[in-house]
């Protein structure tokens, strides 16, 4: 696997914001990866960005040496990008069998800030697509990607890893859904219009609700939130001004202070509704909880359950890490198995030539003497013998060399 390197920019090493600054947008990926694999004379080449990570997996021809050239490399990015030189950025490189192995510890979502989110599967699919698709790809990386999402499905199926929610978020919807018959038609109140509670109502949004009440210090951010669902939008004094109760109240804001009290709680709630409070310090003063009657999910509550699956789910790495192994092997295996297809490919041509030469010029004399039925029965035999003999130093060279690592 030598010329085959991967660097890495994650939540490892950098802040999510540091490592926003490797992102590429859509409109100007192919354009910028393409100079830069021209620049680097990189035989092939992929960009993945998520949310906190960038990396770039590429294959050269020519030997490099990582550690250099993961500084030239991302100097060379940063100064595309930004226009000012950076000489040092905190990244991981690896290269040869290392490399990929850790593209299948990523796919199975053993590097990500939550581990056993399946959205990473995903995400990797996309990003080779979009690379393969803008010409940046080859043979090495497709057959290692091939390899690469068939590991990240076993990992998946075969283990837990993803079984038990270590998202605050999932889990906060799944204990509301206990107190609830059904979503639909529900009146919903949002306090609070920052990313926890975003994630919350794509939750809801998706089982049905469309009656969304959102409250924000900042009316143009509750607004946002309107468009991207759908309901109404509020400063957060007109919680105030509420006329009538909800039947689902959400608040995740920043505030020192409750800001669901005794003096609105009597508006916002009644004893039928159900209460999520999502904030740290608590939104709820914990005095009208009682109103709830025990219908209310607290996030306290939900941090320690959500770090017991977490522990679950790490007791579930070693089922991973064996299946990555496994996957390894395969994978050396598919490039032994195209490493001689290659070497191969012009046999079936060269044996077809030796054929046609023997039947028009060295055995011509003799065919010329034969008559219709003894001419086809020595060109069916002729026909016979080039497909066999196309085939055969195929089947035993990978006989030969199955069992003969491809890790040089």
């Amino acid at each position: 696997m030598r010329g085959f390197y991967v660097i890495a920019l994650t939540h490892k090493t950098m802040s999510l914001e540091d490592i926003g600054r490797f992102h590429l947008e859509s409109d100007v990926r192919e354009e910028f990866l393409t100079d830069l694999k021209t620049q680097f004379n990189i035989s092939e080449l992929m960009y993945l960005s998520t949310c906190n990570r960038v990396e770039f997996v590429f294959y050269s021809s020519e030997r490099l040496y990582a550690s250099n050239f993961c500084a030239q490399f991302l100097s060379a990015f940063w100064n595309k990008k930004y226009g000012d030189v950076r000489s040092q950025f905190p990244a991981e490189s690896w290269s040869g069998v290392k490399a990929v192995n850790h593209l299948l510890e990523v796919v199975s979502s053993l590097n990500s800030l939550v581990v056993g989110e399946r959205e990473i599967i995903t995400q990797v699919r996309t990003a080779y697509e979009e690379s393969h698709k803008n010409g940046l790809t080859g043979d090495f990386i497709r057959l290692l990607m091939k390899r690469t999402i068939a590991c990240g499905k076993r990992v998946y199926t075969e283990t837990g890893i993803a079984t038990n929610p270590v998202s605050v978020v999932s889990l906060a919807f799944k204990a509301a859904s206990q107190y609830m018959e059904g979503f639909s038609g529900l009146r919903v109140g949002i306090i609070g219009t920052g990313q926890t509670n975003t994630n919350f109502c794509r939750f809801l949004w998706k089982a049905g609700v469309r009656d969304f009440h959102f409250y924000n210090r900042t009316f143009e951010n509750a607004e946002k939130a309107v468009k991207l669902f759908a309901g109404s939008a509020y400063s957060l004094h007109e919680l105030d001004e509420v006329t009538q109760p909800f039947d689902l109240l959400v608040s995740c804001t920043g505030s020192e202070l409750a800001i669901v009290n005794a003096e609105n709680a009597g508006k916002l709630l009644t004893n039928t509704s159900v209460g999520v409070d999502l904030a740290v310090p608590s939104d709820f003063d914990s005095a009208i909880t009682p109103l709830l009657e025990g219908r209310f999910v607290d996030v306290a509550v939900l941090q320690a359950q959500a770090g017991e699956n977490l522990a679950k789910r790490k007791r579930e790495i070693v089922k991973c890490e064996e299946i990555i192994e496994e996957e390894m092997k395969l994978f050396d295996v598919m490039m032994q198995e195209r490493k001689i297809e290659v070497s191969l490919a012009e046999f079936p041509s060269i044996v077809k030539k030796v054929k046609e030469k023997a039947i028009n010029e060295v055995f011509a004399d003799q065919l010329a003497d034969l008559d219709d039925d003894q001419r086809t029965l020595m060109l069916e035999m002729a026909n016979y013998l080039e497909e066999k003999f196309s085939g055969l130093p195929y089947k035993k060279a990978k006989e030969a060399l199955l069992n003969k690592p491809f890790r040089d």
